[in-house]
């Protein structure tokens, strides 16, 4: 269940940090949400090397509210350096980036699962 929960987490931090990116940004400047949101963007993956559910929500909530962050600041970024005929083109360059990233990693998440006829606690966590 700790996969589950946290990835609701990982969800419900992304969605809250989605809708109050508008206002950090004009309170403490692109730069500064810039730097937290890469920074607590690797806090997930760092969470990972010290298994326990403390540090997989904390990681969780962390890098939901910094991946939605960096993910609009990639497209605003983007957006303001494209000219207006390179947009589209920009726009799903990246977008193909970000869903090649997703598809190799549920392959690999299969691949990993694949053989294995129960998914116990230890899968789970890692």
């Amino acid at each position: 269940t700790v996969g589950y929960i946290s990835g609701g987490v990982y969800y419900g931090a992304s969605a809250i940090g989605s809708m109050a990116f508008p206002l950090i940004s004009r309170c403490f400047g692109r730069v500064s949400v810039y730097f937290f949101a890469l920074t607590s963007y690797v806090m997930l993956y760092a969470a990972m090397f010290v298994l326990n559910e403390y540090t997989i929500y904390a990681g969780s909530i962390l890098a939901g509210a910094g991946g939605a962050t960096l993910f609009i600041l990639a497209l605003k970024s983007i957006a303001d350096n494209s000219r207006l005929e390179d947009l589209q083109r920009n726009m799903s360059l990246f977008w193909a980036a970000v869903s090649t990233f997703n598809i190799i990693n549920n392959m690999v998440n299969f691949f990993y699962i694949q053989s294995l006829k129960t998914i116990t606690a230890t899968i789970r966590m890692s």
